[in-house]
C-alpha cells in the first residue's frame, strides 16, 4: 500500500514539474512576441509562427484557445494541415 501511494505521489509531482516547464515555455514565447499576450486576439499568423519555430504543442494549445469548441484531435489535424501548407 505504501509503495502504491509513493508511486501516485511521484506521478503527481512529475505532472506538476512537466506542466510548469511548459508554462515557462509559453511565458518565454510571450516575451519574444510569438505567443499573444493575455487579451490579445489570436491570429493564424501567431499559430503559423509557432509552427515555424517547431512549437506544435503550443500551436495546438493556441488553436484550441481560439476555437473553444474544437477538440484536441481536430486542433491537432488543423495545425498539421497548416504545417503542411508551410512545408513543415
Amino acid at each position: 500500500m505504501k509503495i502504491l501511494l509513493l508511486i501516485v505521489v511521484i506521478g503527481i509531482a512529475l505532472v506538476f514539474i512537466r506542466k510548469s516547464g511548459f508554462t515557462s515555455e509559453i511565458d518565454r514565447l510571450k516575451q519574444e512576441g510569438v505567443y499573444p499576450a493575455d487579451g490579445e486576439p489570436i491570429t493564424d499568423e501567431h499559430i503559423k509562427e509557432l509552427i515555424r519555430r517547431d512549437q506544435k504543442i503550443a500551436a495546438i494549445k493556441l488553436y484550441r484557445e481560439r476555437n473553444r469548441s474544437v477538440g484536441l484531435t481536430e486542433a491537432k489535424q488543423a495545425v498539421e494541415k497548416m504545417a503542411a501548407e508551410l512545408g513543415r
